[in-house]
This record gives C-alpha cells, sequence and structure tokens, in this order.
C-alpha cells in the first residue's frame, strides 16, 4: 500500500498489513513521485519498522512500536522477500 501523496504528489512510504493491527511500514529517503517512479535517484531504505497504521512514523523518533519477532516466522520470511524484490528491481 502507498501512503497518501503530499506535496507535489510525494509518496514518503510504503505499508504492508502483517497483522490484523500490524503495519509493516518502509521510508525510502525521498520518496518517489506518484505516477513517476521511474524518475526518482536511487534511495535508501531509511525506516522499517511495525506500526499499529499504515503511515510512516516520524523519522526524528526512535521506533516504539512492536517487535518483528512478534510476528510469526512465515509473515516475516514474506516482508523479507518484499524487501528484496524492493530492492533487486
Amino acid at each position: 500500500m502507498r501512503d497518501e501523496p503530499v506535496f507535489a504528489g510525494i509518496q514518503l512510504c510504503l505499508s504492508e498489513r502483517v497483522a490484523t493491527d500490524r503495519w509493516a511500514v518502509i521510508g525510502p529517503s525521498e520518496g518517489f513521485v506518484i505516477g513517476a517512479v521511474d524518475i526518482s535517484s536511487e534511495q535508501t531504505l531509511e525506516r522499517i519498522e511495525l506500526c499499529g497504521h499504515p503511515r510512516a512514523s516520524d523519522p526524528a523518533q526512535e521506533p516504539s512500536g512492536p517487535a518483528f519477532a512478534e510476528l510469526d516466522p512465515v509473515t516475516v520470511s514474506e516482508v523479507l522477500a518484499d524487501l528484496t524484490e524492493l530492492v533487486t528491481r
């Protein structure tokens, strides 16, 4: 799932529901432009965390959400597979 666009149509995070009340939220360094993902330069994944909502948290704060160890192993494996696909495209 993509985040809601902000200034100039930029999305600041991607998220995926991993449990009833948990989302894996990925925050790229610059975000990406809606409809023109290919014009973005190479980015760093600055934050990968679990949250109770599908939105990016404040990067200035330390993550305070649940740990990935709280998820079942199959779900963690699926998240890792998605991350691998994301960084190898």
